[in-house]
């Protein structure tokens, strides 16, 4: 399991170029056990945190 989360998180830190905490990205597995990232960029059908959450932590 931690042979997946390091491999995973050095996935991310390549993936995500976007330094921005309202923008979405989508993680996938394939069965064949390979990672695949989508940019889905401000779409708000993705966003899970609220926006009060947004301006409270990153003062925006």
């Amino acid at each position: 399991m931690l042979k997946f989360l390091r491999y995973f998180l050095d996935f991310v830190k390549r993936n995500v170029v976007v330094d921005d905490p309202q923008c979405v990205y989508k993680f996938e597995r394939s069965p064949g056990g390979d990672i695949h990232c989508t940019y889905l960029g401000r779409d708000l059908e993705w966003a899970f945190l609220p926006e009060w959450y947004y301006k409270k932590v990153f003062n925006s």
